[in-house]
């Protein structure tokens, strides 16, 4: 896949600026990932740089920019020169953040190109293992009996869509507690701080040590490699949702030396 990227990458510059690309790359490329380290999209952009830039033959730096609901990292590559050497991890939030915040000082269409499609991630609401319910009918009936007493952990503008929408299919007040990246989100609900997370599979390891209990998944159907976990729409019929993440840049690249 990486070799892939990489040559989509070099031929989307070469289109619009095929003398540039001859030298392209002979500095080092950053990939703004527009959340704090230490959460999912952290664990896609480091593998992806240091693959990438095996491919280049240049260090591609990871430039974690959270805050904002991703609007601070998307505002920096926005700006940027429009060079190839400033790139963005691009997740499914950047098109449902201009609905969430009252103004973006970017166009999240027009100002941006996407290189490449990445994946899909699913959700999954995760509790500490502390906490009284075991699973997603247990956790209903228990944020029933204590309305705005039970919170869940958001890090981006999905997962405050995912959790906002699951509140509301099943008619539970629930606290929902914004953070910054998935690594804060995680630690707080690690120390159990907050009681839930909307979160994507990487939690994983913290549920195989019995720290965090998998309640369900967001997708329709169960996933293969995680058949024990039901889905939401086990308890609430037509509760699903995905992420998807691309690799892009500025879309002003296509512009330069025409």
């Amino acid at each position: 896949m990486q070799r892939v990227i990489a040559w989509l990458f070099i031929a989307l510059i070469a289109h619009g600026a095929s003398a540039y690309a001859q030298s392209y790359p002979n500095k080092p490329v950053r990939l703004v990932v527009p959340f704090g380290p230490g959460g999912s999209a952290d664990a896609i952009a480091r593998p992806l740089a240091d693959k990438l830039g095996s491919v280049l033959g240049q260090a591609v730096v990871v430039d974690n920019r959270p805050g904002g609901l991703t609007v601070i990292g998307a505002d920096l590559v926005a700006k940027s020169q429009p060079d190839g050497y400033t790139l963005f991890l691009m997740p499914g939030t950047h098109v449902l953040t201009p609905f969430l915040v009252q103004k973006v000082p970017y166009n999240p269409i027009t100002d941006f190109m996407p290189v490449a499609m990445l994946g899909a991630q699913p959700y999954m609401i995760v509790s500490n293992v502390q906490q009284p319910f075991a699973t997603l009918p247990e956790l209903i009936a228990y944020a029933k009996a204590n309305p705005g007493k039970v919170a869940i952990g958001v890090s981006d503008s999905v997962t405050l869509v995912v959790a906002n929408a699951f509140a509301t299919a099943a008619k539970i007040d629930l606290n929902i507690i914004a953070y910054k990246g998935g690594g804060p989100q995680n630690n707080d609900l690690l120390g159990n701080q907050i009681a839930l997370a909307v979160v994507t599979p990487n939690v994983m390891p913290f549920v195989k040590e019995g720290r965090l209990r998998a309640l369900a998944v967001s997708t329709p159907t169960r996933l293969p490699f995680l058949p024990d976990i039901p889905t939401i729409a086990e308890a609430i019929p037509g509760s699903t949702s995905w992420r998807w993440i691309y690799l892009s840049m500025s879309w002003r690249i296509f512009w330069l030396r025409n």
